[in-house]
């Protein structure tokens, strides 16, 4: 989301077989490589200097791997038989992600783990979760056509009936109604972290669902 022009950048593979391999992107170079790490249906994330996987093989849990050597993995959650998770995503020094039960999503929980040891920090009980957005160390996630921000300690600051996006890592921008296919006037506001939405009128004939 937002890349370091000055930092090295690496491409991370996985295949087919689970295995998974880092290449230096300006040369093709293969830098390192090791079996079992990832099956092409986990979700994976590359984030700071950790691979970030969510495995499947039987029960699902999250591990990280460090980018540099994908050594042996740090196992930091391990789900209970018949939860699923998804939505993994990194939110500030954690790692945040949904979990439900039997594939209901009215049983979804938005969990974030530490990245020094293993459990969970704090979960927050949310039905319906459509996704995550890390912004700074809070996190927006999209539920039941609103938004609500949790903030690093898993506490509500707000709710709204639209939906959010981030900007950066200490700016949002407000839809004031769910986003939509079809031309609306919708009001947006912005938003700085820890401060108070400033409204900044409607748009005028737009599909919401189209912007980025």
């Amino acid at each position: 989301l937002e890349p370091d022009p000055g930092d090295d950048t690496r491409i991370v593979q996985v295949s087919a077989d689970r295995s998974a391999r880092i290449v230096d992107a300006e040369t093709g170079k293969v830098l390192t490589g090791a079996p079992a790490v990832a099956g092409t249906d986990d979700e994976v994330v590359a984030n700071d200097g950790r691979l970030i996987v969510r495995q499947s093989d039987d029960a699902q849990r999250i591990v990280t791997y460090d980018l540099s050597k994908l050594g042996e993995p740090k196992v930091l959650y391990t789900a209970p038989k018949n939860d699923r998770l998804t939505h993994v995503t990194p939110c500030g020094k954690k790692i945040c992600f949904v979990e439900d039960t039997g594939y209901d999503a009215k049983t979804d929980v938005v969990t974030a783990v530490g990245l020094d040891k293993a459990g969970p920090v704090w979960k927050h009980p949310l039905a319906d979760v459509d996704g995550l957005v890390p912004v700074g160390s809070t996190v927006l996630v999209d539920h039941s056509s609103q938004t609500t921000l949790l903030d690093d300690n898993g506490k509500t600051g707000w709710t709204n009936g639209g939906q959010a996006a981030r900007l950066d890592s200490g700016n949002m921008l407000e839809f004031l109604k769910p986003l939509s296919s079809y031309p609306d006037d919708p009001a947006i506001a912005g938003q700085h972290l820890g401060d108070q939405p400033v409204q900044l009128g409607p748009l005028n004939d737009v599909r919401t669902d189209t912007c980025s």
